[in-house]
């Protein structure tokens, strides 16, 4: 009986077993501190100052308050909870732009060295209009050069658009299916 109860004092030592507690504390961590034993990093700007003793008055704040339940043990140990910060979506929109713009001009330059992946990327980017204007001609030259340099999807994507026959503007398209 002794091992037993060495062994569950043990666990709850060690924090794999929890006791019963009447009271527990909440203590706020910022996005930032990812783990227990790390630090967060420093502050860069005003901004970030500002937020960051905004956290830990809220950390204060409900650290001395307590969180009743129905066990009568009383405990000191810390819930830890995540603080996300707002997003400014704006800013998050400029950025999203930003990368999108980083990303097309990246594989421009590689798919104007040969890389056949590039050049069915922009193909598919051309075609549905991911990032740059929507350009059906654009969208077959990169497909084709990407058939060219032997990528099987851009092979399969050149047969599905030849299947689906010329667009309306098209100077292949039979002046029957042209609307006017």
């Amino acid at each position: 009986m002794s091992r037993v109860i060495l062994i569950l004092s043990f666990f709850v030592g060690v924090g794999w077993i929890a006791p019963r507690s009447s009271e527990a504390q909440v203590v706020l961590l910022p996005k930032s501190s990812r783990g227990l034993g790390r630090r967060a990093a420093p502050p860069r700007s005003p901004q970030a100052k500002e937020e960051k003793a905004q956290v830990e008055t809220n950390a204060l704040t409900v650290a001395t308050n307590t969180i009743p339940t129905n066990s009568p043990v009383n405990t000191n140990r810390l819930i830890y909870v995540r603080v996300e910060p707002k997003i400014d979506p704006v800013k998050a929109a400029a950025e999203k732009q930003a990368v999108l713009k980083n990303a097309i001009e990246f594989e421009k330059g590689r798919a104007n060295n040969g890389a056949a992946w590039a050049q069915y990327k922009l193909g598919l980017r051309y075609l549905n209009g991911d990032g740059v204007e929507k350009d059906e001609s654009a969208a077959r030259k990169w497909l084709q050069a990407a058939a060219d340099n032997g990528d099987s999807q851009a092979k399969v994507k050149l047969q599905l658009l030849d299947s689906k026959g010329p667009g309306p503007g098209s100077e292949k398209a039979p002046s029957s299916l042209i609307l006017k």
